[in-house]
């Protein structure tokens, strides 16, 4: 019973919590297939933000000499621009929309910084222009994948999916990570890291832009602005067969919430 999913665990039996819990668990089958492809971004470009952080100062310091203090600085670029700019990118997206086409943007400004790295295109120039790709990348690229969950999941399948989320980020971190150091000490440089992590930003490009030219419901709500018809307050909430509140029906005025 679809009522069972949404009781008090503290009004089950024992026997009634563990049948609960199993049917919340296999409520991953049930996530949109646009989620899993979400997800899947998320791996790639988490692990090439999070793994690239880890190796960037070094980087800098073993590829253009610098001191470890200025090495430091500029690694810690991304990290001011995801300060300065996360809402302001959150802002825009609320008004505009078209989530996986920015997206897209970031996939391959994500792959040009890299290759400006693996390459160096920049060597006379030093680290700082791939470095400012990056961070601007670096801090637009959660805040859209975040935003993206609630607008396309119903909300009792909230928890799980973000669970999903971040199994998805760990794992991509924990083999990028891995990866990252064994290419590093195979090839005695970055260059080939780079190369992976550029990589990553070409198949995320391609796969946001397949997303984004799909013709499915999931896709044209990642299109839609939040103010636009559909996410506002103007049309009434409804529910679902069984008195379950549907996300693909319900009416998003902030990140979380359902309105009527």
């Amino acid at each position: 019973e679809e009522t069972d999913r949404i009781r008090p665990m503290q009004d089950c039996t024992k026997k009634d919590r563990h049948v609960v819990l199993w049917k919340n668990v296999t409520n991953i089958t049930k996530l949109p297939k646009m989620f899993f492809g979400l997800a899947f971004l998320h791996m790639l470009l988490s692990t090439a933000h999070e793994s690239f952080d880890n190796i960037s100062a070094n980087l800098i310091t073993v590829r253009y000499g610098a001191s470890a203090v200025d090495a430091g600085l500029l690694a810690s670029i991304d990290n001011v621009f995801g300060l300065l700019l996360a809402p302001f990118v959150g802002i825009l997206l609320d008004r505009l929309g078209y989530r996986l086409y920015f997206l897209s943007a970031m996939a391959l400004l994500l792959a040009c910084a890299q290759a400006l790295l693996a390459f160096g295109w920049h060597q006379l120039q030093g680290p700082l222009l791939p470095l400012i790709i990056l961070g601007f990348v670096n801090s637009s690229v959660p805040t859209i994948l975040r935003s993206s969950v609630p607008l396309i999941v119903d909300p009792i399948e909230w928890g799980i999916a973000f669970g999903v989320f971040e199994a998805s980020e760990a794992m991509g971190s924990t083999v990028g990570n891995l990866l990252a150091g064994v290419l590093r000490d195979w090839t005695a440089t970055y260059a080939l890291v780079n190369v992976g992590f550029m990589c990553f930003g070409i198949v995320c490009f391609a796969v946001s832009l397949a997303m984004a030219m799909s013709r499915s419901e999931e896709a044209q709500r990642l299109l839609k602005p939040l103010a636009s018809e559909g996410y506002c307050n103007s049309s009434p909430e409804s529910e679902s067969p069984g008195g379950r509140t549907s996300a693909k029906n319900t009416n998003y005025g902030s990140f979380g919430e359902g309105k009527s």
